[in-house]
């Protein structure tokens, strides 16, 4: 966490207060992970987050769970390989899937574990219960687009998809977690 919490110098001793209040608004109302345990401890003794909404996740840890995932040329497998990189995870890809919500699916299952976009959480109910960790926060988003050829016929079952998808998209926040 650094030098601001570890000092015991007068000067720094000031400030931490006022890094503690802006942790406090921060951090209020959301999920915390750290990858530290003595970070979360820290936390915890400073009244900053509580056992119910922080988690300790050590990147790393993900090398021991078997991963149902994207085939590569994936939008979320591309995120997936990026993460890996990022932390020196080697994964151990159980299975590669065509569909997040079949990765989503087996996860639940209690076999292995999936990396998946927010939205297949959000839209796909699985029988068992899950339990939901946010990689990137901000999350990562990417445009959706319909596409079809200019001059062309569009039918009534088309336009109404097309309204009903800018709808529900432009009411959905990615920015919480179930």
């Amino acid at each position: 966490l650094g030098f601001i919490f570890l000092s015991n110098q007068p000067h720094v001793a000031a400030n931490r207060q006022l890094v503690k209040a802006m942790y406090r608004q921060a951090l209020r109302g959301s999920e915390v992970i750290f990858e530290n345990p003595d970070d979360r401890e820290l936390f915890r003794k400073m009244w900053l987050v509580q056992e119910d909404n922080s988690h300790v996740i050590r990147p790393q840890a993900l090398e021991e769970i078997p991963l149902f995932i994207m085939p590569q040329g994936h939008g979320s497998r591309a995120f997936c390989d990026a993460f890996f990189r990022r932390f020196h995870i080697k994964p151990t890809i159980y299975m590669e899937l065509p569909s997040n919500i079949s990765c989503y699916r087996m996860a639940a299952t209690g076999m292995g574990g999936a990396i998946i976009p927010y939205m297949t959480t959000h839209l796909t109910a699985p029988e068992e219960p899950t339990e939901l960790f946010s990689l990137d926060d901000p999350p990562v988003t990417w445009n959706i687009r319909i596409l079809y050829r200019k001059g062309t016929y569009i039918g009534q079952p088309e336009r109404d998809l097309i309204r009903i998808a800018r709808e529900f998209f432009a009411q959905e926040s990615l920015s919480h977690t179930d």
